[in-house]
């Protein structure tokens, strides 16, 4: 029995005889065209439906290669016999490999080294699941502490103490230390400063939900209060405080040394500043001078401009009389600082609690004005 089969190239037609067995095109009326055959320029094929056929050109097919012809893949997909036989034969083959290599006699001691392997390395994974889930169980204790602790949304100490929260939740930077009262406890020396002058205004550059413009703005209620933060949500918190600590505050988005230098500040006014690095920027040696008459608080980012503090104390220098305060690491509040709720905590809570998750030790410039004529 034979078969045609049509090649094609670029320039002619030639037809090639070949034995049917080897699965080529048979162009009768009960043929089925299946799939494709290509070698050399190209060749179509049509193979019969009958599974007998099929059989007979199963060696061909298997291999996907017949001298000079290589069928394509869709071959493997028609053939209703070749895919489970193909399974049956790679699952022969690896049994054969195996058991021969299995047989070799080095091979046991390295299998059971492998093993050893294996075992301790599930025995690590098993310890990393267990020592996760107790984890995940001290931290929902943890949790349900604090949300006793703070059920009532409300600062418990320091110089903002019963300022309110409208929920719980904090805009860069951790939430329990401020509900605690303990937030950047290091300046809080400096505030009972800030809090004893009339300040005719108050500028907040970086307000993130409103902890210090609210806060300020309850001391001060007859000063006008300027909130500045680009992340919008976290602004609109900022005023929903505001609102329900029965204070005002006029926000705003970017700040810039224009816009600083053209609000109205009257005679005296604080500038607290957070901005991640813009301090070098926006507080340059004009403006300084420009602002002679006003107080500045400044947390400065060294980690992201080595110079940053430098650049502080060299600009604000000639006019404001300057001091440096620096934080203190999470590990040691957990230890110094005192607080009657700490009792109910441990101490790995402690610093859960205390900890403010800065990337390094943090400083502040206060720079208060020489000039006040």
């Amino acid at each position: 029995m034979t078969a045609q089969l049509a090649r094609y190239s670029p320039n002619k037609a030639t037809e090639v005889n070949r034995p049917a067995c080897v699965g080529f095109a048979h162009h009768r009326a009960d043929l089925v065209p299946a799939f494709r055959i290509f070698g050399g320029t190209g060749a179509v094929a049509s193979v019969s439906a009958d599974p007998i056929q099929w059989i007979r050109w199963l060696p061909y097919l298997l291999d996907q290669k017949t001298g000079p012809f290589r069928a394509d893949r869709r071959i493997i997909s028609e053939c209703p016999v070749v895919r489970p036989l193909q399974k049956a034969m790679m699952k022969q083959t690896v049994k054969r490999v195996v058991s021969a290599v299995l047989r070799a006699p080095a091979v046991w001691p390295a299998v059971r080294l492998s093993l050893g392997t294996l075992a301790a390395v599930y025995a690590r994974l098993e310890r990393l699941r267990t020592a996760d889930e107790s984890c995940r169980a001290e931290q929902e204790q943890f949790q349900a502490k604090c949300r006793d602790l703070f059920a009532g949304r409300t600062v418990l100490y320091g110089p903002f103490a019963g300022l309110k929260y409208p929920a719980l939740r904090s805009f860069g930077s951790t939430l329990y230390p401020k509900l605690l009262g303990s937030y950047e406890h290091e300046l809080h020396p400096t505030l009972e400063v800030i809090l004893r002058r009339p300040y005719n205004a108050v500028v907040d550059i970086g307000c993130a939900e409103g902890y210090y413009a609210v806060g300020l703005a309850r001391h001060f209620p007859g000063a006008a209060v300027y909130a500045y933060d680009t992340d919008a949500e976290a602004l609109q918190q900022c005023v929903e405080m505001a609102a329900l600590n029965g204070v005002r505050v006029t926000p705003g988005g970017f700040c810039d040394r224009a816009r600083l230098a053209g609000l109205s500040l009257g005679d005296r006014a604080l500038v607290v500043s957070d901005c991640e690095g813009y301090e070098n920027e926006l507080f340059d040696a004009a403006l300084a001078d420009q602002l002679r008459r006003h107080d500045f608080l400044i947390e400065t980012h060294d980690f992201i401009c080595i110079e940053s503090t430098q650049n502080m104390l060299d600009r604000f220098s000639p006019t404001h009389h300057c001091v440096l305060v620096e934080s203190v690491d999470d590990i040691l509040k957990a230890y110094r600082y005192e607080f009657p709720e700490r009792n109910n905590f441990t101490l790995a809570e402690r610093r859960q609690l205390l900890g403010e998750q800065r990337p390094t030790i943090m400083r502040w410039v206060f720079a208060s004005a020489r000039d006040r004529s």
